[in-house]
């Protein structure tokens, strides 16, 4: 879930001292994931549907430290498709294992009986049908370029290396009443990491260290980007009301920061603040009145609540406020 902040720096709005303003956040408007699942599809189960290329509880091909094996590309499955379960938007669930896939191919589709016994209660499944981790190295000879201790040219024979890892997933969504293939697409992450020592030993250790690859960060990695996509984006602004002054200040205050925006409208209406006090404390009630009803999205009333408090305090950060109310 991507969010952005709105802020307007280097006005008179922000001027007043931290230790008498606080902040809160309202949602201004939210952008359409890239990739958007049916709107129908509100409740989804995560299935892993992948298997191992070797199909065996045995070493596959070495990554970092030495070597992959079964239960380690179980455990980053299990951590790929929990994060995606955890943040994804809507609701869902990661219910486990059945593992169906071919290796270094998608799985067939889901059969309907296993469908059916594994639906529950969701709209959709979506399956990871295939999660493969591939690594490539290349050398190549190179000249290293120093200097002797008279400060002449000396060059040596070295080894540059590149290491290449990709993992590859394959998902399909399935409307999880009649089977039907939603949606279906394929993930890639690749990891590039290079290197040079004097010979390929050492640099093929340089090249599992300096930085280190494992199935699991592969799967975060792939997870956090997937929910890039499959989020929405909220822009969110960020707007100042006073809390310190007199009783009523404090108490719209607290109550503008707890959310509770009508409560804090009514106190400030019900009192007659906004005629029996000095200018600077009408400003301050005006101002957190106003932006009470904007976060309560009634605009028009906060701008009026903005320009009233103007004509009669004649303090132009309520004009400020206004203009920016209108801008967002």
């Amino acid at each position: 879930m991507k969010i952005y902040y709105i802020f307007l720096l280097g006005l008179g709005l922000f001027s007043s001292s931290c230790a008498s303003v606080g902040y809160v956040q309202k949602t201004e408007y939210e952008i359409a994931p890239n990739q958007n699942f049916p709107k129908n599809i509100q409740y989804i189960y995560l299935l892993n549907r992948s298997r191992e290329k070797n199909q065996l509880k045995r070493a596959v091909k070495s990554i970092s430290s030495g070597y992959i094996v079964g239960d380690e590309l179980s455990n980053a499955r299990r951590v790929l498709m929990n994060k995606l379960s955890r943040e994804y938007y809507r609701e869902a669930k990661y219910i486990g294992e059945d593992k169906k896939g071919q290796g270094d191919r998608a799985a067939d589709r889901i059969s309907m009986a296993d469908l059916e016994e594994k639906r529950g209660q969701s709209d959709g499944m979506l399956c990871l049908e295939q999660y493969s981790i591939d690594e490539q190295r290349s050398y190549e000879n190179i000249e290293k370029h120093q200097l002797d201790a008279k400060g002449n040219d000396v060059y040596l024979q070295a080894i540059h290396g590149y290491k290449e890892v990709k993992l590859t997933t394959y998902w399909r969504l399935y409307d999880s009443k009649s089977g039907v293939i939603l949606s279906e697409f394929p993930r890639e992450l690749v990891k590039i990491c290079e290197a040079e020592a004097f010979d390929i030993p050492s640099l093929n250790t340089k090249l599992d260290t300096v930085d280190i690859i494992t199935a699991e960060s592969l799967s975060i990695s792939l997870a956090k980007e997937m929910l890039v996509d499959l989020n929405p984006t909220y822009i969110k602004s960020k707007w100042m009301y006073y809390k310190k002054g007199n009783g009523i200040i404090k108490e719209s205050g607290k109550l503008i920061k707890e959310g509770r925006y009508s409560k804090a409208i009514s106190i400030i209406e019900d009192s007659d603040i906004l005629i029996n006090s000095d200018d600077e404390l009408r400003y301050k009630v005006y101002h957190n009145l106003s932006v009470a009803y904007y976060l309560k999205s009634d605009i028009d009333t906060a701008l009026k609540v903005a320009k009233d408090g103007y004509k009669y305090t004649k303090e132009t950060k309520l004009n400020t406020l206004a203009g920016r109310m209108k801008r967002e």
